[in-house]
């Protein structure tokens, strides 16, 4: 049986969230925003980083936005990473590791 052409191909982002001095950030949201024109479909609205700050993310190919939102408990304020551009290329794994202040 041969696989469906017509079928959408995915590749894959992975990386690690930081804080500024360098400590992962476990428990972050990971957003991608498509940069695309018409733009990607992004099948989750976002992923959280794990206990070590990794997150992985199928996307469709494209260039997107990534960026990764803390929320702080110590004074119930979100904090927001900057933007990183990733191009994510079929049946391929992009590494983008993120930052958050």
């Amino acid at each position: 049986m041969q696989p469906n052409s017509l079928a959408p191909r995915y590749g894959h982002v992975v990386g690690v969230v930081h804080a500024l001095d360098g400590t992962l950030r476990p428990g972050c949201t990971v957003v991608p925003t498509s940069a695309d024109e018409p733009a990607q479909y992004v099948p989750e609205l976002a992923v959280f980083s794990d206990q070590q700050g990794r997150y992985s993310w199928n996307l469709r190919p494209g260039r997107y936005s990534v960026q990764a939102l803390y929320y702080s408990s110590a004074d119930s304020s979100t904090v927001l990473g900057s933007p990183a551009e990733v191009v994510i290329k079929s049946d391929q794994t992009a590494t983008l590791d993120l930052t958050v202040p």
